[in-house]
């Protein structure tokens, strides 16, 4: 299917662009494996997101999304007790790895596969240039701050080339969470 091809080429660049930032981090191999897993479950997230509000299963979604985050959460306070940072980071990456796994399967399930040889992702990209790199930019531009931020001279690093701004880093967390619904079909 559509989701099907769309998310191989997502999981394939995602592995190419967060293997290489995590590789060149600085952080410990468990971490920054937990880090790739993270980046890939949450790119797969955001593409089901776009697949199932056309399937306008709300309902489903915010169940799958309040019980895969409650596990991720869960083992990620016993991970933490256990093995520390790295268990924390590893539970809740595999909560997040849970979620991307039962959106998708309900995204199979809503939307059986009609043809091997669908394409039309990729169609759809190739004629609508123009609108696909302006959420490219959109995307990056409500970002800048953030890069500006982390990697100006009065951010503390935390680990390796990670920084935390504690009077910044907050407020775009909250309102990014809060709008996510509203912007994944972007």
């Amino acid at each position: 299917t559509g989701f099907m091809r769309t998310a191989g080429f997502t999981l394939a660049s995602g592995l190419l662009v967060s293997g290489s930032w995590f590789v060149l981090s600085g952080l410990g191999t468990a971490q920054a494996v937990a880090g790739v897993v993270m980046f890939q479950s949450l790119s797969i997230i955001w593409l089901c997101m776009v697949f199932l509000s056309a399937a306008k299963g709300y309902e489903m979604i915010v169940w799958g999304f309040f019980g895969c985050n409650a596990v991720g959460v869960g083992l990620s306070l016993a991970g933490y007790h256990y093995l520390s940072l790295d268990g924390a980071l590893w539970g809740y990456a595999l909560g997040q790895l849970l979620l991307a796994v039962w959106l998708g399967l309900r995204i199979v399930r809503e939307f059986p596969s009609y043809s091997p040889e669908t394409n039309e992702v990729f169609l759809f990209l190739d004629v609508n240039r123009y609108p696909s790199g302006l959420g490219l930019v959109f995307n990056l531009g409500i970002r800048v701050d953030q890069f500006v931020v982390w990697f100006s001279p009065p951010g503390p690093r935390a680990v390796g080339w990670f920084s935390a701004a504690a009077s910044y880093d907050p407020s775009p967390l909250s309102s990014y969470s809060t709008i996510i619904p509203a912007i994944a079909p972007l």
